[in-house]
């Protein structure tokens, strides 16, 4: 059940307030100002969950009457009106009395209120007492299951799962169990097929393995580029072209000219007489002192020549022996059929990962469904045998108590723990030493309570399928201590995740603590109550 908006017309102190839930989200604070009588009592902050209770069920929180309920200043035309999901009203007045209810299959307003109200709670799939505990908490909610007795206890969880119509739920679950149960083998069929895809990826993966030992490459050389290898050949070669010019003739001639150079130099210094064979006689043979100068400066230019050009050789073979080529160009084509190889393997294996993200996904959602499916194996099974109540009792407290010591670990920071037999019979500790319930001081039965209610209302949810997106919340601090207001606040940021919570509280320790993020002011002037929202 989803309430949307309630649209409330001369109710308590109320003359005319239309309030759309939908706007506020999360945390919403309800305060009060009186402006009549001064404070924040009296001014109408409760009338906002009244009108709701009452427009659903014809019935107050506060057990009002006639007189009471309708504004004192008017004194007739009391109307509230409450909009559903799937565009539901339920319309109820008083002086004139009146109760309309509409859907989308059109009008479906009874001859008489009482008809009219069990259609309402047929589509609500929830009784007044059960729509108390599921959505208002707090001082006008006089329901304390710890205080029962164990026989109160069980019509309280009869009342409240609604057993007198539990096997007209019989077939639905019947339904919700075959729906999960073929999930659950559409998803294992989806595995299997998954699996079987994951097995021929890793058959070829063993066969590219293989296929890899054929050739002497390793998987570090596979983002090498086939132009930087072409280019670092090009390189060898060139250097090897140089280097070998340099070695076999250049630096060879050179060495040959400079012995020459030499052999010309050493006889110029060294002069002697000799005959001239034309005419026999005698002159001085050698160089002069400038073809001396001469050669010396040639034999310096070869010698600086020679010295740099063996600097380039040795240049040019460092460099050579610097180029590493872990690729020849001959082999370019075996390397290439290494990369596909390669290339093919990265893809399997990102397939791979994609499939197993998969199975993961349909393993998430088959074990989801495998739950709903033993759920409803469950109650199908309740629906069935005798003596249901006590059957169902005792299969619930395991899913009860969980919830239940969710909540009251949250409220008492886990201090506090409850358990229930299938007798209703409870066990309660706390700091883990045994503690009758009488013992319990005021805040402590009132965490105990809070989660019991939460965890009922949990249970609720499964079973009906119904569940609110409201909660109503009426100074429910009351005899908190500091740590039960922290509890309770871990608690409510907790609820808001999936409710939108309404709350009224005098606790300015609460207050500070909430960051509510919308707060909503009742406001009483002349008897007459107006809302102001931000």
């Amino acid at each position: 059940m989803q309430i949307k908006k309630v649209s409330i017309q001369n109710f308590y102190s109320i003359k005319k307030i239309d309030f759309d839930f939908t706007k506020y989200k999360g945390l919403t604070l309800i305060e009060g100002e009186n402006k009549d009588t001064g404070g924040s009592n009296g001014a109408g902050k409760s009338a906002l969950f009244e009108a709701v209770v009452w427009g659903l069920y014809g019935k107050t929180i506060r057990k009002s009457t006639e007189a009471a309920l309708i504004n004192v200043t008017a004194g007739k035309d009391c109307k509230v009106t409450v909009y559903l999901d799937d565009d539901v009203m339920i319309e109820r007045c008083k002086k004139p009395t009146s109760l309309r209810f509409i859907t989308r299959k059109g009008n479906l307003t009874r001859e008489n209120a009482l008809e009219t109200q069990k259609v309402i709670e047929q589509y609500l799939k929830v009784d007044y007492k059960t729509f108390m505990t599921s959505m208002v908490m707090g001082q006008h909610n006089a329901l304390e299951f710890l205080g029962a007795t164990p026989d109160d206890k069980r019509l309280i969880i009869k009342n409240f799962l609604n057993l007198d119509d539990i096997f007209k739920t019989r077939e639905k679950v019947k339904s919700f169990k075959s729906q999960f149960n073929n999930e659950v083998k559409t998803r294992t069929f989806i595995i299997k097929e998954y699996l079987k895809d994951i097995r021929e990826l890793k058959d070829k993966l063993g066969l590219i393995e293989k296929d890899k030992e054929k050739y002497k490459f390793t998987d570090d050389l596979k983002n090498i580029k086939m132009s930087d290898i072409l280019k670092k050949e090009e390189e060898t070669t060139t250097l090897s072209k140089n280097i070998r010019s340099i070695k076999d003739d250049v630096i060879p001639g050179l060495k040959d000219a400079l012995f020459k150079l030499h052999i010309k130099a050493n006889k110029g210094v060294h002069q002697t007489t000799a005959k001239c064979d034309e005419c026999g006689s005698s002159y001085e043979s050698g160089l002069d002192a400038e073809d001396l100068e001469k050669l010396d400066f040639q034999i310096n230019q070869l010698s600086s020549l020679k010295s740099s050009k063996e600097q380039e050789l040795k240049n040019s073979l460092l460099n050579k022996a610097s180029i590493n080529i872990p690729i020849r160009s001959k082999d370019l084509g075996k390397f290439q059929e290494f990369l596909d190889l390669c290339k093919s393997e990265d893809s399997y294996k990102e397939r791979l990962e994609q499939l197993q993200q998969k199975i993961d996904e349909q393993e998430t959602e088959k074990l989801d469904n495998q739950k709903k499916y033993e759920l409803m194996k469950f109650w199908e099974k309740a629906f069935s045998e005798q003596g249901l109540i006590q059957y169902i009792i005792r299969n619930v407290l395991k899913y009860l108590n969980a919830n239940c010591n969710k909540y009251v670990s949250m409220l008492s920071s886990g201090k506090l723990n409850i358990e229930f037999d299938d007798k209703l019979n409870e066990t309660i500790q706390c700091g883990g030493r045994g503690i009758q319930h009488i013992s319990l001081s005021g805040g402590e039965k009132r965490k105990i309570n809070i989660a019991i209610m939460l965890g009922l209302q949990d249970l609720l949810g499964i079973v009906t399928g119904s569940k609110t997106n409201i909660l109503f919340l009426d100074e429910i601090a009351e005899n908190l201590d500091a740590d039960g207001i922290n509890g309770l606040y871990i608690l409510m940021r907790e609820l808001s995740k999936s409710k939108d919570l309404f709350v009224i509280t005098h606790n300015n320790n609460l207050k500070s603590a909430l960051d509510f993020g919308n707060k909503v002011t009742i406001i009483k002037t002349l008897g007459y109550s107006s809302i102001k929202g931000k």
